[in-house]
């Protein structure tokens, strides 16, 4: 960076919304929030910290703490198709946890509004304003590619065999705004999941 000429004004640092930590809660997590001080809190806050040091150099610091993000290329979405085919796509746990998501297109809409606007830097979280559950996201989903669900809740004691202290990202969520996003004018495509599931199996 010292040795550019020509300095880069903006940097938009993706980061995550694991910057809020995995507890399941029903307090809305906001961008003026400190991390929470577990693993994923504390590696979100590492990775803004070096984000932050663009600001030396008069650089607008933007930090995109970014939700699930549905996209039709991702593994994530092409397993659980698959899983939905055979019957065997079902709720993790409750499946009370909150689903904090956004579609693809949205979160490309809020980079490039980030780019195009002179908004205030400084953390945005981008999720969808109406954020699901994961039995509701489950069930969205099944229904898009004419299925049921059929099998039990996956339990969770065979969610942390399996994933060890990773799991807590599968069995806990939380409930992210992105009120601050909006106030600043940005307008969400996809609020309904169920329009941003079909619109991402039909295509």
């Amino acid at each position: 960076m010292k040795k550019l000429k020509i300095k880069p004004k903006i940097l938009i640092s993706s980061s995550a919304i694991g910057w809020y930590g995995t507890n399941s809660d029903d307090i809305e997590r906001s961008e003026n929030m400190p991390n929470s001080n577990d693993f994923l809190g504390n590696l979100c806050y590492d990775w803004e910290s070096s984000a932050d040091k663009f600001k030396n150099f008069n650089a607008k610091v933007y930090k995109v703490r970014t939700g699930i993000v549905l996209s039709s290329d991702s593994f994530m979405f092409r397993f659980l198709k698959l899983l939905s085919y055979f019957y065997l796509l079902s709720p993790v746990a409750k499946g009370n946890q909150y689903f904090p998501w956004i579609h693809i297109c949205d979160l490309v809409n809020i980079y490039n509004y980030i780019l195009c606007n002179d908004i205030d830097p400084g953390p945005y979280n981008a999720v969808s304003p109406n954020i699901s559950t994961n039995k509701k996201f489950i069930t969205e989903f099944t229904n898009s590619v004419n299925r049921k669900i059929i099998m039990p809740n996956i339990p969770q004691f065979l969610i942390n065999l399996l994933f060890g202290d990773m799991s807590k990202m599968l069995t806990t969520g939380l409930k992210i705004s992105s009120k601050k996003i909006i106030n600043k004018g940005f307008n969400f495509e996809f609020k309904n999941l169920k329009i941003a599931i079909n619109d991402l199996n039909n295509n």
